[in-house]
């Protein structure tokens, strides 16, 4: 039984940028033909290189508090304020791609970050959010491959999924994001 639209969660696991430009591109088209509000969380470059004017995106900077592991419950309340007020805003839903590598360069960090993606999983089947999370495989050079992501795959829940207009412009530039703590 296929998937709906706004209730996918989708992790991809790349080892080309062009890999995931190209999933991150289909995976917000389908965004904007189902009509949810589409967003962008990463790194400017991989924004710039989605090539997607007008896109709402925040800087994974707004998540990645110099190194510190994401806060599960925060992201998930956030994801939560963001999706409702996309829904009040006239929208189906909310879609998310968030190119992850930032928020999983440690032990740590990956570690809260896969307890944050079986939490939002969770609020993604009973909402209307979609989510395509993207570590890369290298870190910060070929040489230096991310330590976890192969935990990725293993710990993610069975309804995972991988799924190969103008949209609503995020509040006056605040991240919905909360700063993150120890």
């Amino acid at each position: 039984m296929p998937v709906p639209p706004a209730h996918q969660h989708v992790c991809l696991v790349y080892d080309e940028a062009a890999t995931f430009l190209g999933a991150a591109r289909a995976f917000l088209a389908e965004g904007v033909r189902a009509g949810q509000r589409v967003v962008f969380v990463g790194p400017p470059q991989a924004y710039a290189g989605l090539g997607i004017d007008g896109l709402p995106h925040f800087s994974t900077a707004d998540v990645d508090a110099g190194g510190v592991p994401v806060t599960p419950h925060a992201q998930v309340t956030a994801y939560r304020a963001f999706t409702e007020a996309a829904v009040a805003d006239g929208f189906t839903g909310l879609r998310v791609v968030a190119e992850a590598t930032p928020l999983v360069r440690t032990a740590a960090q990956l570690d809260a970050f896969l307890r944050y993606e079986h939490l939002v999983d969770r609020y993604m089947s009973e909402h209307p959010m979609a989510a395509m999370c993207a570590p890369s495989t290298v870190a910060s050079s070929p040489s230096r491959p991310s330590p976890a992501w192969p935990a990725c795959t293993r710990a993610r829940p069975a309804s995972t999924r991988r799924s190969a207009s103008s949209p609503a412009r995020p509040r006056a530039g605040r991240s919905p994001f909360p700063a993150n703590s120890t």
